[in-house]
């Protein structure tokens, strides 16, 4: 018998305790010497990365302790922090973003030596997403330097694996510069040659990247450099080697990012893989994009596995060494980073519609009876039942002349329904980046809403990866209109089919989203009000104070550069229509946040203030871009569940005082 009660007033068993205890933040996975690795990044240990080695049939253990801190500040966003080989676990610390590296031995515990000086400037020398030679004697890794003049320069560099003492320099060498940016330096299986991605400005990593392949000699300085694959309109990433010396790769030529393999000794390209609905890549925000790997058992190659993304979720592909592709029907949908065993198996990071993120091993060797699983890092028990987890539902529905995508989660509880004739409230998801995607994996965050009788739709507008280049590209010069014209079309379109109270609909998004959010209150009427989670508000100031890896986006987003093209950053930024908002919002940001800055968020909350509008404005201590500790992230929960009782007139289960930085709510 399912009880009638008005939604948003449902008393869910998901609470922002919840959510940040459930929320251990699952990294990249690696395999070596017979062990699988991944990092866990830990809320409740103040954000704290760590890695953690298990061999089979043993606990998993923490290969390094506190005070280190697994985390790389190249390009801000970070990833590709740490790498394995046969003897050695290397990784760049946070406080201090010096290089270090310590045994992965069972036999007893080390300490971490550094591999790179102190520069005299705090973390002025930063290094993320690097490789051991074949006799790991050198480590190759990027390394981002900044200078006193505040110009950052991006750069390969070669790196003697022995401890570095205190008192000399390492005798590190430049063996790649120009570019403005680099990724993926991988050294083939034979030493013989080193691959890395490069690309400059104005293009992004998903807009046009080069291939580079070079021949290294004996002092470990490279010659016959060239470009293999890429273009100032075409994106390879991913490079890596297979155990017979041939370099695997995707690219997005066709429109789809495909496979493809070059043979360096006779310069021969093949394409692998020929999707035109789906890809094997996605935008390199961060260090360590891998969507594919070779598959081997012992020494036998079997062909590889691939992470496929179709309508934006992922599945697990085969192709063997015959050209045949076959799936692997995994329960997984969002699939995170890949790694391959020895023995026919691979490694994920992976999440399904109602199971968070976990690591498993899975057989994808043919002639299995059935499908292997093992998990070694369980997703976290939350002992909620299913009855209260809402499923995405991907919708597709008109938006202009054209089609846009989102996942729908309508209210999910355990007998629990609206009252006669109500439709739940409605938050819409403006995702960020823009480049990215939503996903269908698990989100605790998502049904901490709809377990409390609140529909969410996480909307994947022009722009979003995983629907082709053609989509991903929608938003160029049109960002601030497309994101915003899906967003709302969204709402019509659930409104239309009765799905939800179109009088009660509110809209949230971080970072980029940001921007869609402030953008659609000030064109539309529809929502109640609005969350801007470290959102981008002043397209000039942006253009003027953000982070090198982002400081030309914009030409792309909006179609030109500043200051040559004024009118447009000024038409799109919504600080300048303020005038134009006209419902409550809500402003969270971290004070540390070097992606967008806190005086974007400031300038909004002044400009809400001097209207006279409702807002509240908080600001979190020792936050970059997004909240890492748990006390941050609970807090900010909890006060958009305030803030949306407020402005779609409900009273939460658990009813939440306005905090002091509200201004003008009654």
């Amino acid at each position: 018998m399912e009880k009638q009660q008005a939604f948003g007033t449902w008393d869910s068993p998901i609470s922002a305790e919840m959510v940040t205890t459930a929320g251990v933040r699952l990294g990249g996975v690696a395999y070596a010497a017979g062990a699988a690795f991944w990092s866990e990044a830990r809320p409740q240990d103040e954000g704290r990365s760590v890695v953690v080695k298990q061999l089979p049939g043993q606990s998993p253990v923490d290969v390094i302790g506190a005070p280190f801190n697994v985390r790389t500040r190249v390009h801000e966003y970070g990833g590709g922090s740490w790498w394995v080989d046969e003897q050695h676990l290397y990784f760049v610390n946070w406080s201090d973003q010096r290089l270090y590296r310590v045994a992965h031995g069972t036999e007893s515990k080390h300490e971490p030596e550094a591999l790179t000086p102190e520069p005299s400037d705090p973390q002025s020398l930063r290094y993320a997403d690097g490789c051991s030679s074949v006799d790991s004697s050198v480590l190759v890794c990027v390394r981002e330097r900044h200078d006193a003049s505040s110009y950052v320069h991006n750069e390969l560099v070669v790196i003697p694996n022995t401890k570095v003492s205190e008192t000399t320099s390492a005798n590190i060498c430049v063996i790649a510069s120009g570019a403005d940016f680099y990724s993926t330096p991988r050294f083939s299986p034979d030493g013989r040659f080193l691959s890395w991605i490069q690309w400059s400005h104005p293009q992004m990593p998903w807009d046009g990247t080069e291939l580079v392949l070079a021949s290294v000699e004996s002092d470990w300085s490279l010659s016959n450099v060239r470009t293999i694959a890429g273009a100032i309109d075409t994106a390879a990433m991913g490079p890596a080697w297979s155990r017979t010396g041939r370099l695997i790769f995707a690219s997005d030529e066709s429109g789809w990012w495909n496979v493809s393999s070059y043979d360096p000794d006779i310069s021969q390209r093949k394409t692998l893989t020929y999707f035109t609905d789906r890809e094997v890549g996605s935008p390199a925000w961060v260090f360590g994009t891998q969507r594919f790997v070779e598959l081997v058992d012992g020494n036998k190659v079997l062909g590889l596995a691939l992470l496929v993304t179709h309508q934006a979720r992922d599945q697990l592909q085969v192709l063997n060494t015959k050209g045949d592709l076959s799936t692997v029907d995994t329960p997984f949908t969002t699939i995170n980073s890949i790694a391959a065993t020895e023995s026919g198996s691979v490694l994920l990071n992976a999440q399904g519609e109602k199971t968070d993120a976990c690591v498993v091993q899975i057989d994808c060797r043919s002639g299995e009876s059935r499908l292997s699983i093992t998990e070694l890092k369980p997703a976290a028990e939350t002992n909620i039942d299913n009855a209260w987890l809402s499923s995405p539902e991907a919708i597709s529905f008109t938006s202009g002349d054209r089609q846009a995508h989102a996942f729908f989660y309508p209210p999910a509880g355990l007998k629990l329904g609206g009252t006669p004739g109500e439709l739940p409230p409605l938050i819409v998801i403006g995702h960020g980046g823009p480049t990215s995607h939503a996903t269908a994996g698990l989100k605790l965050s998502i049904q901490y809403w709809t377990s409390r009788g609140i529909a969410v739709v996480d909307v994947n507008y022009g722009g979003s990866s995983g629907f082709g280049r053609d989509y991903r590209r929608l938003l160029n010069g049109q960002w601030g209109i497309v994101d915003v014209q899906d967003c709302i079309a969204a709402t019509e379109y659930l409104a239309a089919t009765g799905r939800v109270d179109e009088k009660r609909m509110v809209i949230r998004g971080g970072s980029a989203g940001g921007l869609t959010v402030l953008r659609a209150l000030q064109i539309s009427e529809r929502f109640a009000g609005g969350t801007s989670l470290y959102g981008v508000t002043d397209l000039e100031m942006l253009a003027g104070d953000t982070h090198k890896f982002e400081s030309r986006y914009l030409d792309g987003l909006l179609g030109g550069t500043y200051p040559e093209h004024k009118a447009i950053y000024i038409e799109r930024s919504p600080i300048h229509h303020a005038e134009q908002l006209s419902c409550p919002i809500l402003v969270l940001q971290g004070d540390e946040d070097k992606v967008v800055p806190p005086n974007q968020s400031a300038a909004i909350v002044a400009a809400a203030a001097k209207k006279g509008l409702p807002h509240a404005y908080i600001l979190f201590s020792g936050e970059q871009h997004g909240f890492r500790q748990s006390e941050n992230i609970i807090r900010a929960l909890q006060l958009e569940l305030w803030f949306y009782g407020s402005v779609l007139n409900f009273t939460p289960a658990n009813d939440i005082a306005a905090p002091d930085e509200a201004t003008g709510f009654t």
